[in-house]
């Protein structure tokens, strides 16, 4: 089972949790419930999607992808913007 939690309004995914136990013991509303609880949010803002597994699903990264409800896909975010690397800091040798 291979869970997505994602922003209800961005569609941009928040949490992914793949689960291999066999047989499973727990939901995908279990864990969606889990994330709620710790993280301190409720479900007004975010829901979850139980997706089949494949390997794209390896490359997920949080923010960068969102999930699409009319296709049941994970996409790469098209308005995705990396973040600016921060600036490395130079040191004056000491003498």
């Amino acid at each position: 089972m291979f869970v997505i939690v994602y922003h209800k309004t961005t569609k941009k995914l928040v949490h992914y949790r793949h689960d291999m136990c066999v047989p499973q013991v727990h939901t995908a509303q279990f864990w969606f419930d889990i994330f709620l609880d710790d993280n301190e949010v409720g479900d007004e803002n975010y829901t979850f999607a139980e997706v089949i597994f494949t390997k794209a699903l390896n490359a997920i990264v949080i923010g960068n992808h969102i999930y699409n409800e009319a296709t049941g896909q994970v996409e790469a975010d098209p308005n995705y913007v990396a973040p600016t690397p921060p600036a490395l800091e130079t040191e004056e040798p000491t003498v």
